[in-house]
């Protein structure tokens, strides 16, 4: 009985949160961001957060984080993507030199 509980105040929290990525104007700030993130950002990441990204436990939880989110926005999950791919060929790119 009190995992039922436990898990039916998990999923409405899960619900929740998830309206951020549903909301226009949530979704709105959230694709700004990756957009200015992919575009100009990215180069200024500290060595140590791309060596982060460049472990494979990591890559998995990102692109199953994408999954997630195609479900629920495909336009949102496409700039993340793209986001997550830059990084990574950066990642890649400076772990090279």
């Amino acid at each position: 009985m009190a995992s039922n509980v436990v898990n039916n105040n998990f999923f409405d929290q899960m619900v929740e949160n998830s309206k951020c990525i549903t909301d226009d104007y949530g979704n709105l700030v959230i694709l700004i961001f990756l957009v200015l993130y992919a575009s100009i950002f990215v180069y200024e990441v500290p060595y140590a957060l791309l060596v982060f990204f460049n472990n494979w436990l990591v890559k998995i939880l990102l692109f199953s984080a994408i999954i997630y989110i195609s479900c629920k926005n495909f336009t949102m999950a496409l700039v993340v993507t793209i986001a997550v791919l830059i990084t990574l060929m950066v990642a890649n790119q400076k772990s090279t030199l």
